[in-house]
């Protein structure tokens, strides 16, 4: 790509911390395809009470925004906050159920438009999406000069985590006044999120009963 900003820096969005104030896998292949940018280096944005102990490799520096909401408005506040601060040329979330909510009320911010669902980085400002229901795949080409895109986790590889170095606190985001975070309910499961699985076994009508679903159990188990 010609882009002007082809060397300038990536922005990447992380998904809330997991307990333990660890990085979700969703961002660790977000942190992959922000490499794969070509910019000059790979900075993460997280918005949590917590500042995670481990980030992936190829990150020089964390942004600390210590507000404990998961509202998408507050989340896309600090992107928009922190893209001030310097020149960026991409910001990169995951494209997960957070991913999804934030990065477009984020581009909207920034009065870009953004590039969603991304399964592969062609260039810098090429990029590789489904379409209709992924029965069709589209080269998209994003002009603007600040690129706001969302990628699909499990199309790229999860960068390694290493011990986090330099955090950067900031502190003056306003969270969003017009609803209050009042917590999640989330179901526990030994077996990885749908979003980052490396495989995933599914079973309709040749199972002919419910009851024939342990089967699928047992062949996860085995994959």
């Amino acid at each position: 790509s010609n882009s002007p900003l082809r060397w300038a820096s990536t922005l990447v969005v992380s998904e809330p911390l997991l307990e333990g104030a660890v990085v979700s896998p969703g961002t660790q292949s977000a942190v992959t395809a922000g490499q794969q940018l070509g910019g000059d280096s790979v900075s993460l944005l997280v918005v949590d009470e917590s500042v995670p102990q481990q980030v992936p490799e190829g990150v020089s520096q964390v942004y600390h925004v210590p507000i404990g909401d998961r509202l998408s408005e507050t989340v896309a506040s600090a992107i928009q906050h922190i893209a001030t601060k310097q020149e960026w040329g991409h910001i990169v979330a995951p494209a997960t159920k957070f991913g999804s909510t934030v990065i477009p009320r984020a581009a909207a911010l920034l009065q870009v438009s953004p590039v969603t669902d991304i399964i592969e980085i062609v260039a810098s400002d090429t990029f590789v999406r489904p379409m209709y229901a992924g029965n069709a795949l589209a080269k998209v080409k994003a002009n603007d000069a600040l690129k706001v895109l969302s990628v699909r986790p499990t199309s790229f590889d999860k960068a390694p985590l290493q011990d986090c170095a330099g955090v950067e606190t900031v502190d003056d985001v306003t969270p969003f006044g017009k609803a209050v975070w009042e917590g999640e309910s989330v179901s526990k499961s030994d077996r990885p999120d749908l979003g980052s699985a490396p495989v995933v076994v599914s079973g309709g009508r040749g199972l002919q009963s419910g009851d024939n679903f342990v089967l699928l159990e047992e062949l996860a188990d085995q994959l």
